[in-house]
């Protein structure tokens, strides 16, 4: 069986043409991706794109989150593209709506930028966050823990903190303070 054919969607930039943006843009990336047209044939799309400045970066970082990645991505690249190829791509991404993201990456990869970069940056955040609340609960239950060891229960730590207490104010005591709790942690993880 023959791997799928593939027909060319875009012809590469004559020498002159990649010079002449070179000296509009600077350092010029020329960044390709394969589509399948169907099941036997790709299409090959190549767009070329100027170094993005950091304030597109940073907005791209910022709105991945919020807006999504595809959404994202879209713009990222949109601001990046060259001007002889932003109409084509806008085209083509209206065809084939995955390719921004895939397009994206690549760009990024190029970059030295995105990809595990970001990632990493995500995971390494991450763990401290979650490292620090659960370092947190676990001090809590532990002393939480010597509490009960030390009086029995709350109630009794109530009696015996406060003995001039009747029981039954001890007894709403304890349930106030479990319901407030129960709630402060319901809110605390409903965030």
């Amino acid at each position: 069986m023959e791997g799928p054919k593939k027909s060319e969607g875009t012809t590469p930039a004559a020498p002159d043409t990649a010079e002449a943006m070179r000296q509009k843009y600077g350092k010029v990336y020329k960044v390709g991706v394969s589509v399948p047209v169907d099941d036997e044939a790709e299409k090959e799309l190549s767009y070329h794109f100027k170094r993005p400045s950091i304030p597109v970066y940073d907005r791209f970082v910022k709105t991945m989150s919020k807006i999504g990645i595809s959404k994202a991505s879209k713009t990222f690249i949109l601001d990046s593209v060259v001007d002889e190829d932003k109409e084509r791509l806008t085209a083509d991404m209206e065809e084939y709506p995955g390719i921004s993201i895939t397009i994206g990456n690549k760009l990024g990869e190029l970059l030295g930028t995105i990809g595990d970069g970001i990632l990493n940056l995500l995971q390494t955040a991450l763990e401290k966050i979650f490292g620090g609340l659960i370092d947190l609960v676990n001090s809590l239950f532990e002393n939480l823990a010597k509490l009960l060891d030390l009086f029995g229960s709350v109630g009794e730590a109530f009696q015996v903190l406060w003995t001039w207490l009747p029981p039954e104010v001890t007894a709403i005591l304890v349930a106030g303070v479990s319901i407030f709790v129960f709630v402060a942690l319901l809110k605390f993880f409903m965030k």
